[in-house]
């Protein structure tokens, strides 16, 4: 009898550069979400996207919830997720006190289906999460053509 087999969805894959950073931060006490390598990090990411202002935070969860936030989304209003991906993203939905709506996903892709998102939108839908899953984008330009907010979770 051949017992359970694992096969891995991806490795970490950490350079000498980036183990060092690791191992000075912990040197250094900063295990958690302050330091310097955080205001580095943002600093960083405002020159290369050109933004005066990034904030880094712990994990996709939060970011899409803050997200969310940023765009008033509360109680009485809907918010668009795929049917197929993590929990996360319909999590960030209810932590906002907002409704979850599902729509199904391209079965190619398996990226939110921009033709079901369509169907799916009501006077209460006041954005959209696509999450980009095992390397598949999702189609951001036709979902962006529907006039709701998208927001991307890439995590």
């Amino acid at each position: 009898m051949i017992g359970p087999v694992s096969i891995p969805l991806s490795a970490p894959d950490l350079s000498a550069v980036e183990n060092e950073y690791v191992a000075e931060a912990m040197r250094q006490g900063w295990i958690s979400g302050t330091g310097q390598f955080v205001a580095e990090f943002e600093r960083a990411l405002n020159a290369r996207i050109s933004h005066k202002h990034t904030v880094a935070v712990a994990n996709g969860t939060l970011a899409v919830e803050l997200a969310l936030r940023a765009l008033r989304i509360g109680p009485g209003d809907q918010v668009i997720v795929p049917a197929l991906t993590f929990a996360a993203p319909a999590m960030s939905v209810l932590a906002v006190g907002a409704e979850v709506v599902l729509a199904d996903v391209s079965p190619t892709t398996w990226t939110l289906d921009p033709a079901p998102a369509a169907g799916a939108v009501t006077a209460r839908t006041k954005a959209i999460i696509a999450v980009d899953l095992l390397g598949h984008p999702a189609d951001y330009d036709e979902l962006a053509g529907l006039g709701l907010p998208v927001i991307q979770d890439a995590a």
